[in-house]
C-alpha cells in the first residue's frame, strides 16, 4: 500500500485518502466528490459518500436502507438530490448543470430570419 504524509499532522496515511485518519483534515490533493468511484452500484452516491467520509460503502448503504425505513420517501429524495448535484467525473458537469445548459440552449437559440421568397 502506498502512503503519503499528511500535510497537517505529518502522519503517514494511505495515498488515496481524502481525509487524514489521525487529524481528520481534508487532503489538498483529494479529488472533489464525484460518482465514478470504485464500488459504485446504482447511482454511485453511497460509494462517493463513503469515499468522502472515509467509511465503508456497505455501512453507508445500510444507513441508507435504515433511513429509508425510518423516514419513508424523504431519504430517497435526499439521495436523488445528492445524485442530481454530484458530477459523474471529477471535472464533469452535474446533471443539474446539464439540465440548465440544455434548457438555456433550447430557449436561447437565435432565430435566423427566413429568406424572402
Amino acid at each position: 500500500m502506498e502512503t503519503k504524509p499528511c500535510p497537517a499532522c505529518f502522519q503517514s496515511i494511505d495515498a488515496r485518502a481524502i481525509k487524514c485518519s489521525f487529524c481528520a483534515s481534508r487532503q489538498p490533493d483529494a479529488p472533489l466528490m464525484h460518482r465514478n468511484v470504485p464500488g459504485r452500484v446504482l447511482g454511485g452516491v453511497c460509494a462517493a459518500l463513503s469515499l468522502q467520509f472515509g467509511w465503508d460503502p456497505v455501512l453507508i448503504r445500510v444507513l441508507l436502507v435504515v433511513s429509508i425505513v425510518g423516514t419513508g420517501a424523504l431519504t430517497l429524495w435526499a439521495y436523488a438530490l445528492v445524485w442530481f448535484l454530484t458530477p459523474f467525473e471529477v471535472q464533469g458537469k452535474t446533471p443539474a448543470t446539464k439540465l440548465v445548459d440544455g434548457l438555456s440552449n433550447l430557449f436561447n437559440k437565435e432565430r435566423v430570419p427566413s429568406a424572402p421568397a
